[in-house]
């Protein structure tokens, strides 16, 4: 079944990896990070460029391997970094509220354990059902992350803002008041 949707499984690998660079791009507020992103698109687009031509013939036949491995690796590059920057802000305080961290816990759970069954998939073959368990394993931890993530911050959203904002006016007033 999977072996039939190849083509369409790369055409999902090439636009996925360029949106979650994009997203890390929008998400990220030290200019070092945002830099560090941009230069990953190059790296990205070559790997991609490489697998293709490495495929020519067999694009129906068999999954990329060397781009979703460097895409899986780019991702978890940028969720390290992301991590870091929320350690070193106020957004620590509410960060289990936050969207954005769901989504990366599921973006990184799926990499994590997708890519190893990518590179063994000339082993055991798309149909083995190690291959079909951890697919399906990793597909449901990746998406329950995002449906949780969107109950979570619809239902804490709004009070965390007003909380984060308070946190604000009370930390720009501590500014005003120690310069004076």
């Amino acid at each position: 079944m999977l072996a039939g949707n190849v083509w369409l499984y790369h055409s999902y690998d090439i636009i996925i990896y360029n949106v979650y660079m994009l997203y890390f791009y929008r998400l990220f507020e030290v200019k070092f990070n945002k830099y560090l992103v941009l230069a990953f698109f190059p790296i990205l687009w070559g790997a991609c460029i490489y697998n293709l031509i490495k495929l020519d013939a067999a694009l129906m036949d068999e999954l990329m391997v060397f781009y979703p491995i460097l895409g899986s690796l780019l991702i978890f590059i940028c969720c390290c970094l992301y991590f870091y920057e929320v350690i070193n802000t106020d957004k620590f305080y509410f960060f289990k509220y936050s969207l954005d961290l769901w989504i990366i816990i599921g973006t990184l759970t799926f990499h994590l354990l997708y890519t190893p069954i990518i590179i063994f998939q000339t082993i055991l073959g798309l149909e083995h059902p190690v291959f079909q368990f951890i697919l399906q394993f990793s597909n449901i931890l990746y998406y329950g992350c995002f449906i949780l993530g969107f109950i979570i911050n619809a239902k804490y959203g709004e009070k965390v803002e007003r909380e984060r904002s308070r946190l604000r006016t009370v930390s720009r007033a501590k500014a005003i008041r120690q310069k004076m």
